[in-house]
């Protein structure tokens, strides 16, 4: 009973969004200052754009797009542990913001077009906001 409940509330793409988007929010905070709040936030801020991936991701078009924003951003983000680059880290801060933009824009796209409303549209509203 309470794993079909579980089954019926992941049911969709925004759930996984929605549900990394509030890990990194909670995270942040707690482990704020640290070396491995660092890597934490960077783990569930790599969470966020790749379940943002599997979120939008009905086309091959959008999935081609969407990969090719996100590489960089996570390449760029993970490989401050290892390089000091200034550039590197706008140039994937400034990917990461287009990033962004094209997930919130087509995740809205997906809840305004059809009128029935589902859990999973409230999921991808919730996480638009």
């Amino acid at each position: 009973m309470a794993r079909s409940v579980l089954v019926q509330i992941a049911r969709g793409n925004f759930f996984y969004l929605l549900f990394s988007l509030l890990l990194l929010l909670l995270l942040a905070p707690l482990f704020e200052g640290t070396f491995i709040g660092l890597i934490m936030v960077d783990i569930a801020y790599s969470a966020v754009l790749l379940s943002a991936v599997y979120a939008v991701c009905e086309t091959k078009r959008q999935f081609t797009l969407a990969v090719v924003l996100v590489l960089p951003v996570i390449v760029g983000r993970w490989s401050n542990y290892f390089l000091q680059n200034d550039p590197l880290t706008l140039v994937s801060k400034s990917l990461s913001i287009l990033f962004l933009i094209f997930i919130a824009i087509t995740v809205l796209f997906h809840v305004l077009k059809d009128e029935e409303v589902t859990a999973d549209k409230i999921y991808g509203a919730l996480s638009v906001y």
